[in-house]
């Protein structure tokens, strides 16, 4: 164990032994710590792994991770408390969790599975990556949502996109719950729709995409008759008289 680390692995464990040094590390590793209940408050370090921790049920306020906080299989955690700081975030399986602090700014964050989730707060910054995909109690999205690349795959209760999301990158693969998309939805690389098997049209002022997927969407009953996109992939066999030939791969 280097001595900018401090690794503790014991499941049974309920409480963290010498906190003098834990708070003056760099990186905490905690992983498989199932026991845990909760963090010494203050908690200011680098990084901060605590992959699969299921007895930790909310962290505590102001906990400050200047690179890189894993709480992947956290089953049992129901609570971000506000205040928190970190650059990545990984909260991917935290099924329990319901919702995400006001004011949260990250560069990534990913919450694959949190089936939990029921809403994203308005405030929410994310840069570059932010992966939504499986959260399957997802009803709506905030305004103004923007990031580099938004996965919202597979998730089923999603009903709608707000105008303003903007993204280089959307997933909407598997959202059967899509009924329609919004006019000038700005998506500027690749947009994919594929099985929204609820989709019935797709907007005449699409923002011209580069790719687009409709693989699967079983409901499409008309497309516009300039779609905008480079390339359109899925196209279902009924509506190809829509598509121009160069649009096709």
């Amino acid at each position: 164990m280097s001595e900018d680390t401090y690794s503790f692995h014991d499941a049974k464990a309920e409480r963290l032994p010498d906190l003098p040094r834990l708070r003056a590390t760099r990186k905490v590793d905690l992983s498989g710590c199932a026991g845990l209940r909760e963090l010494p408050k203050g908690l200011d370090v680098y990084s901060l792994d605590l992959a699969g921790c299921t007895g930790l049920q909310e962290t505590p306020k102001g906990l400050t991770v200047y690179a890189w906080l894993n709480l992947t299989g956290c089953t049992g955690l129901r609570k971000i408390n506000e205040g928190l700081t970190a650059q990545e975030v990984s909260l991917y399986g935290c099924t329990s969790l319901r919702e995400l602090p006001a004011g949260l700014k990250v560069t990534w964050l990913n919450m694959t599975g949190c089936t939990g989730l029921q809403a994203i707060p308005e405030d929410l910054e994310v840069t570059e990556k932010l992966d939504l995909s499986g959260c399957t109690g997802l009803r709506k999205l905030p305004i103004g949502l923007t990031a580099k690349w938004i996965d919202l795959s597979r998730c089923t209760g999603l009903r709608k996109i707000p105008a303003s999301l903007k993204a280089e990158t959307l997933d909407l693969d598997g959202c059967t719950g899509l009924r329609e998309l919004p006019e000038w939805l700005e998506v500027t690389e690749s947009l994919d729709l594929s099985r929204c098997t609820g989709l019935r049209k797709i907007p005449a002022s699409l923002y011209p995409v580069k790719y687009l997927s409709l693989y699967g969407c079983t409901g499409l009953r008309e497309l516009p008759e300039n779609l905008g996109a480079q390339f359109v992939l899925g196209v279902p066999a009924r509506l190809l008289e829509n598509v121009r030939a160069d649009e096709i791969p």
